[in-house]
């Protein structure tokens, strides 16, 4: 499908599910990695980190904005107990993060940051609730010894092995937990049409 949008679209972001997301959705993407060190402020709202953090990812690309092009900035966290989990830095924090989950109710926060077609900065967050149900230890052992989760923030891909069997139920955009939330990121692509 291709949508034939008006406007270049780049993807400050080197995420491959961000990018498969937007060419599934019938975008033409162009991805340039943003060179933005994450810093996040001390004592910062950490349901604001990931907005926070999507706009500093845009902040290098303002200067080189054209007309006509849109720039797509994001950052995801998850969320358990106020604290956030990004990505794992080894096996065993892999391991933690996830039976930390079991269980548990945590967030999976987006930010996105955007400069619109005529440079003007947007900015808005998505929120999923994803309820995980008891795992064993084997489960998890498995699941990070079997695929990559070094990648990923709390350690999981929803759609993989631990989501498929994992996950009971979520509340919110599903596509949110995967990276992006395509629904509300194309309502302002298309608002600007």
């Amino acid at each position: 499908m291709n949508l034939d949008y008006p406007y270049r679209i780049v993807l400050a972001s080197a995420s491959p599910r961000r990018k498969m997301l937007l060419e599934q959705s019938g975008f033409k993407v162009e991805v340039r990695p943003s060179p933005a060190e994450e810093v996040i402020p001390p004592d910062y709202p950490v349901l604001e980190v990931p907005e926070y953090l999507a706009g500093l990812k845009l902040q290098p690309f303002k200067e080189m904005h054209k007309k006509g092009e849109v720039y797509i900035a994001a950052d995801t966290v998850v969320i358990l107990n106020n604290k956030i989990y990004g990505k794992p830095l080894s096996r065993d924090n892999a391991v933690q993060m996830l039976k930390d989950f079991s269980g548990e109710m945590h967030q999976v926060v987006s930010g996105i940051a955007l400069l619109s077609p005529n440079g003007k900065e947007v900015r808005f967050s998505e929120t999923t609730n994803v309820y995980f149900s008891k795992l064993t230890d084997k489960l998890i052992e498995n699941y990070v010894d079997s695929y990559e989760p070094y990648d990923k923030a709390g350690s999981y891909a929803i759609q993989e092995a631990i989501g498929l069997l994992g996950i009971e139920k979520i509340e919110g955009c599903y596509y949110n937990v995967v990276g992006l939330p395509v629904n509300a990121l194309n309502k302002h692509l298309q608002s600007w049409v």
